[in-house]
């Protein structure tokens, strides 16, 4: 075997996507820490033109370092986006784009925070850790969901969902904010209450989103979702996380509920040593993953499946059911086999994949995924179309219309997610309350939105409450204030607190909660209550000590 260099002007790259005969990196390049888009022009089989296309500076705005709390994993995402995953020693630079959901932020504390002495992540501020999105240019960045201590890798789920695996901290071990490694189901707008030293926010904290699985101690890696056809049904659309410091690899198997998932795991592999840095599924099927860093040896396994596969599931059909049932949609061998099956139907493309979207008699994932492909390969589905399917018996075609319908808004388009706030799916609910939070929707009325953030699951309330947020305060403040139900009170005076922080609207939150303190409570809804008064401190500036009510 050969082995030659493709680059040598980017070191310390701990994420790399080949996409559109260019591969991008995060990495220490000619600009510092940066997404550097890297280039073969003159197709000599090296990569002599670098780009850093968005550049990285820590806590203090200085120029990051290269590090291990630094720029990690890239995805191509289904809206052809690309996606980072940032750890909470730096922060993306960039020309803030349209969609940005995570916008305002904040710490919480109301006493002196206690902070890591051996001084790791000292300083560091929220929103911490962060989930970004960029176009191929850099010419926008994105902020969508922060609060995560040192998320390595994305993952994009089958069903449309992003998952990431954050790691904990080990110097917090046996203390009573220890945090463990956690899968997130990772939402527009989402918040995950990391904060340094003592300041996390518990998984009870109803202004953050739940763990979806603990996963103890280790140091999560890479992350992958299988869906290949060469592995037993048990472990297709489940996801393959990588462990670092416990030299191992977990499969995790998610199941949607209410708006969400709810997920388990088992050990898929281990080793002593197995410092698994990363993997990913091949065209054949097989799980490579490569192993390495600070200092070990390193090198690069596959796990394959010697059973029988049937001839139903490697037999891909021609032409565009070819296409849709391509393994592995966001790998580049995948992509690459789209692009060439896409040139094969020629002009009968944009036909035959739209007429897959649009009929009933197709299974849902295969409508979703031509959905998905339109979106990467074109067409880029018109209004018309995803107003027809949003109306789909599928929740899940519904779910996808919803989010590409909040990729660019129009008059029809906006009304339509409006109306599926109203919809009889959490899932659709929630795609929805995403869609409008990512494409500046705000709803004329209340009451759609009060039924989200009153619907007692913690996803959809959640980004019912960010919804609300974006909303005027002097169009819900009275209604909640004035409310006799306890979730939407509670709730829509988090969404009031956190926009309107006047000291007359704090004074009057703070009421209203004593008020509810007096009555009767459930164990959730007290704590959520103090929380709220918690959050109406801060947000407010009032001095506790000088608040009576």
């Amino acid at each position: 075997r050969q082995v030659r260099t493709y680059c040598e002007k980017v070191k310390s790259c701990q994420g790399i996507l080949a996409l559109n005969g260019e591969v991008f990196v995060t990495g220490d390049g000619p600009d510092g820490a940066a997404l550097y888009r890297l280039s073969d022009v003159d197709r000599n089989g090296t990569l002599e033109e670098v780009k850093a296309i968005v550049k990285f500076v820590d806590s203090a705005g200085r120029p990051a370092k290269p590090g291990e709390h630094g720029a990690h994993g890239l995805r191509l995402g289904p809206d052809g986006m690309i996606y980072v995953a940032l750890g909470s020693h730096v922060k993306a630079t960039g020309e803030e784009g349209d969609g940005q959901t995570y916008r305002d932020t904040y710490e919480g504390d109301l006493l002196p925070r206690y902070e890591d002495p051996a001084g790791h992540g000292y300083g560091v501020k929220a929103p911490g850790g962060t989930i970004i999105r960029t176009n191929v240019e850099g010419s926008v960045v994105e902020r969508v969901a922060g609060g995560l201590r040192n998320p390595y890798d994305i993952v994009f789920h089958s069903g449309g969902a992003m998952f990431v695996h954050d790691a904990d901290m080990e110097a917090d071990v046996d203390t009573a904010w220890y945090r463990p490694n956690a899968v997130f189901d990772v939402t527009e707008a989402g918040e995950f209450g990391w904060r340094t030293g003592w300041a996390k926010w518990p998984e009870y904290y109803y202004d953050r989103l739940p763990d979806m699985l603990d996963t103890g101690r280790g140091s999560p890696t890479g992350g992958v979702c299988y869906e290949h056809y060469a592995f037993p049904v048990r472990y297709q659309n489940t996801l393959f996380m990588a462990d670092w410091s416990e030299g191992r690899i977990l499969n995790v198997r998610v199941k949607p509920r209410g708006a969400s998932y709810v997920a388990d795991s088992e050990v898929f592999l281990q080793g002593q040593p197995l410092n698994v840095t990363d993997l990913e599924v091949g065209p054949d099927g097989g799980l490579y993953f490569c192993t390495g860093g600070r200092s070990t040896a390193g090198g690069i396994y596959r796990v394959i499946y010697k059973g029988e596969i049937p001839d139903r599931m490697t037999n891909l059909g021609s032409g565009i059911a070819a296409a849709v049932r391509q393994p592995q949609v966001e790998s580049a061998w995948t992509r690459q086999k789209v692009a060439s099956i896409k040139r094969e139907l020629g002009d009968q493309w944009n036909q035959l994949v739209a007429g897959v979207a649009y009929s009933d008699d197709n299974p849902p994932d295969y409508r979703v995924r031509a959905m998905t492909l339109m979106q990467l390969y074109g067409p880029i589905p018109s209004e018309d179309l995803l107003l027809e399917l949003s109306n789909a018996e599928s929740e899940l075609v519904r779910a996808k219309s919803a989010v590409m319908l909040g990729q660019n808004p129009k008059p029809r388009g906006k009304k339509r997610l409006i109306a599926l706030l109203q919809d009889d799916s959490p899932s659709v609910q929630r795609a929805a309350c995403e869609a409008m939070l990512r494409g500046n929707v705000i709803p004329p009325g209340l009451d759609s939105v009060l039924d989200v953030i009153s619907s007692g699951d913690r996803t959809l309330s959640f980004v019912g409450c960010k919804l609300l947020q974006r909303m005027p305060a002097e169009r819900f403040r009275e209604k909640v204030l004035e409310t006799s139900d306890t979730r939407v009170a509670i709730v829509g005076m988090l969404a009031l607190a956190d926009i309107d922080h006047s000291e007359p609207t704090a004074i009057r939150v703070l009421e209203r909660c004593s008020e509810m303190m007096t009555g009767f409570l459930s164990d959730a809804d007290f704590i959520d209550v103090l929380r709220l008064c918690q959050v109406t401190l801060h947000r407010s500036g009032l001095d506790p000590q000088k608040v009576s009510v």
